[in-house]
């Protein structure tokens, strides 16, 4: 596996859950704190991160100039990160009680 294709894959879902694993294990490592943070907070953090992580494969592919810079690698980036963030959330869905907030 090349670089560029190990970059490919931080654009596909299995690419985002492992470079989110790796960073959120490393976040609650250096913030221990951070698992006692509001939901809307850790929301916030994973919505960030799962847009961050595909956007970063994006522009490092642009940058080693292993893919052309344009509109369709941005959007496939933006939705495979928003893609996740809302598996990630969905899974989760039914241990939220029926007063919980969303975001």
């Amino acid at each position: 596996m090349t670089l560029c294709e190990a970059l490919a894959g931080g654009l596909t879902n299995a690419g985002i859950a492992l470079a989110f694993g790796i960073l959120m294990s490393f976040i609650l490592d250096w913030f221990p704190q951070f698992e006692y943070a509001a939901p809307r907070v850790k929301r916030a953090v994973v919505i960030v991160l799962a847009l961050a992580i595909p956007l970063a494969a994006a522009l490092l592919l642009v940058v080693l100039g292993c893919a052309p810079l344009d509109r369709e690698l941005i959007w496939h980036a933006v939705y495979a990160g928003f893609a996740w963030f809302l598996g990630s959330q969905f899974a989760h869905m039914r241990e939220l009680s029926p007063d919980s907030e969303l975001l």
